[in-house]
């Protein structure tokens, strides 16, 4: 099957740049005259529209070389099609890789992308009232959006999980738990919480197992709904949601679900795959098995 790649240059704080030669020998290598072509993105989310004229140019594999949210960009592109989506992680969490089992290796997702296997997965959608889009890894609001927006704008000496816990210590000593109402396939939750996390695959922030028992197979959703802390108490517990030992906190809600709608007062900001987006009443639905993703053999 041939194989082109869409790769983001500014991945990872410089990092993916930096590596990508060695990169570009191993799939040369691997893949010899499979590779059809490899492109830079030409913006931010340009991702999704150059995946679909490969799709549309009958290219088997297409190839998302970047960060979770350059991965999800450029599945959007794949989605829909008979095409399939591959990914080498050169982002700062690479947390969508962590769940297929590649992590950073970045040998092993070149050697999944020449002989890996083809398996249908499946992905998240979210609509507001002027945007829509889908997920694979993790959504949601409340603390850890603003965290994002933190690392998305400082830290350039860290990655991964050192950025997020920066990111998390800076951000709690002025965050304020919202009042969030959710109805999720049709029941009510009305409460103040720390965080809201919608989740197809288990981990974010960097290993973060946020939802360790999510599978992006099983044709659901996992929300995982944090409750107010207070800073001290949040500081103690944390160390759990690192080890995905937080669901049986009684502050914790967690439950499995196809349709949710969320709201916040005050309103936050909703984190896709993270970036953010309006911080707006959202809808959320799971697409069984709508995608075709390459997994290690």
């Amino acid at each position: 099957m041939r194989v082109a790649v869409i790769r983001n240059p500014f991945s990872g704080r410089g990092a993916g740049e930096a590596a990508w030669s060695g990169v570009e020998e191993q799939l040369r290598q691997a893949l010899g005259s499979r590779l059809v072509s490899i492109e830079a993105t030409k913006a931010a989310g340009t991702g999704k529209t150059q995946a679909r004229e490969l799709a549309r140019a009958g290219i088997e594999i297409i190839v998302g070389a970047g960060g979770d949210g350059t991965i999800t960009d450029v599945m959007q592109g794949v989605l829909g099609t008979d095409s399939a989506l591959a990914l080498i992680p050169q982002g700062t969490g690479n947390d969508f890789s962590r769940t297929l089992g590649i992590g950073t290796d970045l040998a092993r997702a070149v050697q999944t992308i020449a002989n890996g296997n083809i398996q249908s997965v499946d992905v998240g959608h979210w609509q507001q009232e002027c945007a829509e889009g889908h997920f694979l890894n993790v959504a949601g609001c409340g603390f850890d959006s603003m965290v994002a927006d933190r690392i998305n704008h400082g830290y350039r000496k860290l990655s991964g999980k050192s950025a997020y816990l920066a990111a998390m210590v800076g951000t709690l000593m002025s965050y304020r738990p919202s009042e969030l109402t959710i109805t999720v396939d049709g029941d009510l939750i009305s409460q103040r919480a720390m965080l809201c996390a919608i989740a197809n695959a288990q981990s974010y922030g960097g290993g973060m197992k946020v939802a360790p028992t999510a599978s992006i197979t099983d044709g659901l959703l996992d929300l995982v709904l944090v409750g107010e802390f207070g800073r001290v108490e949040f500081l103690r517990t944390f160390p759990r949601a690192l080890k995905g030992t937080h669901l049986t906190h009684p502050k914790v809600t967690h439950r499995q679900f196809r349709e949710l709608e969320i709201s916040s007062n005050p309103a936050v900001p909703f984190l896709v795959d993270g970036e953010l987006v309006g911080a707006k009443p959202t809808r959320v639905t799971v697409l069984p098995g709508s995608l075709r993703l390459v997994i290690p053999a």
